[in-house]
């Protein structure tokens, strides 16, 4: 398994030129690998620490098994994690990343919102501790898009801590030499590739995903949990959770139905790391 370089130990490009560069793909979340809004609102509801207390391992479980698997995963995810699972397996690859411009929500560690999803991800197909590292809007400095995205750059993925991160955001030349020549191996996976700064690595580029689950799915998933209803209504998020998808459902219904994205990288991904 690769291991970052450690930045430290390089004094100019002369010593690091002949050098493994890793072989890591990166992944967004939202619109990329699926319609996950509802995640956000339940798992946030979820984890604040008031009466009733919701069982959040049922809680993945269902959303596994009435959302995810419903719709607001994207067709062929499952078949995107198998292959990135099996090509770390044999060493084909290094590492996949999840980079994502979603706040964590609730606490800025493992136990917030993009953790949770990233749990619920490996969990619905099939692929335990796949992601080696998890990048979102509040452990990274970026700058911010008109869309409202971060810009996200690949050569965070190479630096070992935030300081190093923090030099390479003020444009620090020996660093951004060093995840210039590093990123040469990068693939990066996103549904707005104009927000990435890709250094020598490649950016895919995929239609947005907006279909969402259906709200008869999303019932019951939360009839299924334990004391999630009640809670949902004790935070005045039940009603809110049904109008948005009910919105979203009227927008986009008929939409990526069809939707074969995620073939297109697998073949890429197979070409490129095979």
């Amino acid at each position: 398994m690769y291991k970052t370089t450690p930045f430290k130990t390089i004094k100019n490009y002369k010593t690091f030129r002949n050098i493994k560069c890793p072989k890591i793909i990166i992944l967004d979340n939202d619109e990329c690998l699926g319609q996950f809004g509802i995640f956000s609102i339940i798992a946030c509801v979820a984890k604040i620490n008031d009466y009733p207390k919701v069982n959040f391992e049922k809680l993945k479980k269902s959303l596994v098994k009435h959302v995810l698997s419903k719709g607001a995963a994207r067709p062929y995810l499952i078949n995107l994690f198998k292959l990135m699972y099996k090509l770390k397996k044999q060493g084909k690859i290094d590492k996949v990343v999840m980079y994502t411009s979603a706040p964590n929500r609730i606490t800025s560690n493992k136990s917030g919102y993009v953790y949770f999803l990233k749990d619920c991800l490996e969990r619905y197909c099939g692929t335990p501790k796949l992601y080696d590292m998890v990048f979102h809007r509040d452990n990274t400095k970026s700058k911010v898009s008109r869309c409202g995205a971060t810009i996200k750059d690949v050569g965070n993925v190479l630096l070992k801590n935030n300081y190093l991160r923090h030099c390479l955001f003020n444009k620090n030349r020996k660093i951004s030499d060093f995840v210039n020549h590093f990123s040469k191996n990068i693939l990066m996976i996103d549904d707005k590739p104009q927000n990435i700064i890709k250094r020598h690595g490649r950016v895919i580029g995929v239609k947005a995903y907006t279909r969402p689950c259906g709200l008869i799915d999303i019932y019951k998933c939360v009839h299924s949990v334990p004391n999630l209803e009640r809670k949902l209504k004790n935070q005045n998020s039940f009603k809110s959770l049904f109008e948005e998808t009910r919105e979203d459902l009227l927008k986009y219904s008929g939409t990526n139905k069809k939707d074969k994205e995620l073939i297109k990288v697998c073949n890429v991904i197979i070409k490129k790391y095979s």
